[in-house]
């Protein structure tokens, strides 16, 4: 706004825009920082020398604005499009107004064309519980590193090849996805969500992992067929692993203490985890972070196998933990900074005697 020029006649104050209330009366609407910046250069003659700005100014400006403000900046002018379009790292797929006849298929495509052809730079998008399909999986970016099609159940094994080369991070739970196409996903995936997928049988999805090298963080939650497979993780050097809510069983879970590499490790709800399984994290050295919420089979002697570098420990809902035990049991846990002890008791009840007095 310090630039000095002649006002365009065209140009409209976005302090003096009004908006109609209640049908008839008018008020003042303040407008935000993106309609400002477009009145300024409207009423400048210095759009042409803003363009030539380093790109590094640039990303700086637009890593502000959201996706719809970038679009709005892009009106400007066609230098400024392509310098708007050329800022777009993120998409929520899920945060445009949704078609409400059967055209929804159609309008996703459309906007996907969009993004591929004019956001080259798209790092991330959002496609949960949308009507994303197979066909839309071809019209994806190439560089493109993060993407969630969670709960997008007309996902299938069919093109899943297809996927970008540089993909890192993947959320495809809920999806219709077998263990056939996970054999099919990029190698150099590093994080991969699978949870509540309930169309993958436990060992021969595990079995597909030992492939991807570049593994490190790994969502199994809520697979209700993950019996057993854990020991086909053991050549990945996986730092984060969600296993809440699988029936697995103390012999199912032994593999787990050849994942040294692991820091964060979720147990919580798995009905046949009991002291003995909690032996098993005697040599993950690196744990930091461990949930064992709801696990009722947890003991107050079973917490002394708990490594001494936990930093986090959610106990929730064990009923055989109380607060006076656990203290004394992690005692030897000086790192320790976050304990949850929700609807555990205060101490153990205490038996008492009563005689009649003569």
């Amino acid at each position: 706004r310090k630039h000095k020029g002649t006002p365009s006649s065209t140009a409209v104050e976005p302090e003096k825009k009004r908006r109609r209330v209640d049908g008839e009366k008018m008020e003042e609407e303040e407008e935000g920082p993106v309609n400002h910046l477009v009145y300024d250069l409207n009423s400048t003659n210095a759009v042409d020398q803003l363009t030539s700005f380093p790109p590094e100014i640039w990303d700086n400006i637009c890593s502000n604005f959201m996706f719809w403000e970038l679009v709005r900046l892009a009106r400007v002018s066609k230098q400024w499009s392509a310098i708007a379009y050329a800022r777009v790292r993120h998409f929520e797929l899920t945060s445009l107004k949704k078609p409400t006849d059967t055209s929804a298929a159609a309008h996703t495509e459309q906007v996907l064309h969009m993004l591929s052809l004019r956001c080259p730079s798209l790092h991330s998008l959002n496609a949960m519980r949308t009507t994303f399909n197979d066909s839309n999986i071809e019209q994806l970016p190439q560089d493109l590193c993060v993407l969630n099609i969670t709960n997008c159940r007309q996902v299938s094994d069919a093109k899943l090849d297809k996927l970008p080369q540089f993909l890192e991070v993947l959320s495809a739970g809920g999806t219709s996805i077998t263990a056939e196409g996970i054999a099919k996903l990029p190698r150099n995936l590093v994080a991969l969500s699978l949870r509540n997928q309930l169309t993958i049988p436990g060992d021969d999805t595990l079995s597909a992992l030992r492939e991807f090298g570049s593994l490190r963080e790994l969502q199994l939650g809520c697979c209700l067929q993950l019996t057993d497979g854990l020991s086909h993780l053991s050549s990945l050097k996986l730092e984060s692993l969600e296993l809440s809510m699988c029936p697995l069983t103390p012999a199912s879970l032994s593999p787990l203490q050849e994942l040294t590499c692991l820091r964060t490790l979720a147990l919580s709800t798995i009905p046949q985890l009991n002291d003995a399984c909690l032996e098993y994290l005697i040599p993950l050295r690196q744990l930091s972070r461990l949930s064992l919420a709801y696990c009722g089979g947890v003991t107050e002697a079973g917490l002394a196998h708990l490594p001494r570098t936990l930093s986090v420990l959610d106990l929730g809902g064990c009923i055989q933990v109380t607060l006076q035990g656990a203290c004394g049991a992690l005692h030897f846990c000086f790192q320790l900074e976050a304990l949850n002890l929700t609807a555990c008791r205060l101490s153990a009840p205490t038996t008492t005697t009563t005689t009649n007095a003569e």
